[in-house]
């Protein structure tokens, strides 16, 4: 039972892949009772088909999600570190990487900066220097 349980709670709070509200459900119980079988330990047990159930519904969940390929070690231990500096949980660092790759690094991951002559010219009219000298027309009522 503890198996399943850190199967449950790591598929829940680190991979994301379901909820507890979910996972009752799927049960025909209420929706805290795969979340008090996690943290508080009651019930004790499931019946087989309950752990059936549960199984089926994390296996089918963690198998499309193929590991999308993974960035050169440099460009990860890059990101590490600056998740680490801009105060991400080093305990939430797995999550935040698995995140960005799911998103960002798959969509993009060989894109490159826009070049310069791609972007648009500059304003024709210089900024002036100072304030107009001009004074505003009087209000009429």
């Amino acid at each position: 039972m503890d198996a399943l349980r850190r199967r449950l709670l790591k598929a829940v709070k680190v991979d994301g892949i379901a909820t507890y509200k979910e996972l009752s459900e799927a049960l025909n119980q209420n929706p805290t009772f795969v979340q008090q079988f996690v943290t508080k330990r009651s019930p004790k047990r499931l019946f087989d088909e309950q752990i059936e159930t549960i199984t089926q519904i994390l296996d089918s969940r963690e198998a499309p999600k193929a590991e999308p390929p993974s960035p050169d070690k440099e460009a990860e231990t890059q990101l590490r570190s600056a998740l680490l500096a801009f105060g991400v949980d080093a305990k939430l660092l797995p999550r935040a990487i698995a995140v960005i790759r799911s998103g960002f690094l798959t969509a993009g991951a060989s894109q490159e900066q826009t070049p310069l002559d791609d972007q648009p010219p500059p304003a024709s009219r210089p900024h002036e220097s100072a304030p107009s000298q001009r004074k505003p027309a009087p209000h009429t009522s």
